[in-house]
């Protein structure tokens, strides 16, 4: 287990309620997802997982994964479940008294997004009705608390933090931790080395992913000749490269801003217009009153009528 602490704590929490766990990314947030689904299946528990990223354009092969997943491990449903109503009802009626999380990775893919697929519009209510229900617990992973952000659907702006989640923040790896996932892995390295390796990861931003490229790279036996000082080098190098954004991805992401901003204008310039009709009114009527003499209230009550 990669934080026993952190782990045991968000589990026995997810057997009461449903949580968000935020942090930026390469912590190990799918490794963190992992070992509470191992220790919450040894507890009975039945386990959900979706990689939001995968589906957010794909409303229909979301559904398809999830009733893959329910027909596995519950025999008793044997046709393919078409919505997420027939998934919330298929887990009500064959694992009542069953525990079942859903687990949902990358769950920003959903968020902030305006190229989303449109059926995930009832989404949130599919996922009020699942976590409302007894047994029943929703870990939702993202960046930032999940309440920060909004959703894009149908042209519909909706605020997300209807779903209300207990927030945990996912930190950096410890020392400690780094240190005991090194030694399992390769218990080879003399305290020289690791020391090193240790202090590298560490300072690293995405410490769990290049935790785990600095073990894959040891695995491998590449440059032993080389110092150990300039084998860490050249994986910072090669891991850099391996996740630097391509050209095409970040003006991805710039479309979909301005998208967002469109349409953040867009609903903000109807806001305005109504306020200016609303204010308009008031001074029409304030110029009324004045006219013929009468209090403000009186028109205004008049008005109402």
């Amino acid at each position: 287990m990669l934080r026993p602490q952190f782990t045991q704590t968000l589990v026995k929490t997810l057997e009461k309620q449903s949580v968000n766990v935020y942090g930026e990314a390469g912590q190990g947030q799918d490794r963190l997802v992992k070992d509470i689904a191992k220790l919450m299946q040894q507890d009975g528990w039945l386990v959900l997982s979706l990689d939001m990223k995968s589906w957010a354009q794909d409303y229909q092969g979301m559904v398809n994964s999830l009733s893959s997943q329910v027909r596995r491990q519950l025999p008793a449903v044997t046709q393919p479940l078409q919505d997420m109503a027939e998934v919330v009802a298929a887990l009500d009626e064959h694992a009542a008294q069953t525990g079942v999380l859903l687990a949902l990775e990358h769950f920003d893919a959903l968020l902030d997004n305006y190229h989303l697929d449109k059926n995930y519009i009832n989404f949130f209510s599919h996922l009020n009705s699942f976590r409302n229900q007894a047994n029943r617990s929703l870990l939702v992973i993202t960046a930032k608390p999940h309440g920060h952000s909004k959703m894009y659907a149908n042209d519909d702006i909706r605020n997300t933090s209807l779903l209300d989640l207990k927030c945990f923040e996912l930190r950096k790896l410890s020392y400690e931790e780094i240190k005991t996932e090194i030694q399992k892995c390769a218990p080879q390295l003399d305290e020289s080395t690791l020391g090193q390796l240790k202090l590298a990861i560490y300072k690293h931003p995405r410490s769990f992913e290049f935790l785990e490229h600095c073990l894959i790279q040891i695995s491998l036996g590449y440059d032993r000749e080389k110092s150990f000082a300039k084998r860490l080098k050249l994986w910072k190098s090669s891991f850099e490269r391996d996740h630097k954004k391509g050209l095409r991805r970040i003006l991805e992401k710039m479309q979909n801003w301005l998208a967002i901003v469109g349409k953040e204008m867009g609903n903000l310039s109807l806001k305005l217009k109504v306020a200016g009709a609303s204010v308009f009114g008031l001074f029409a009527l304030f110029i009324d009153a004045f006219i013929k003499g009468k209090p403000l209230f009186d028109t205004l009550t008049g008005w109402m009528k």
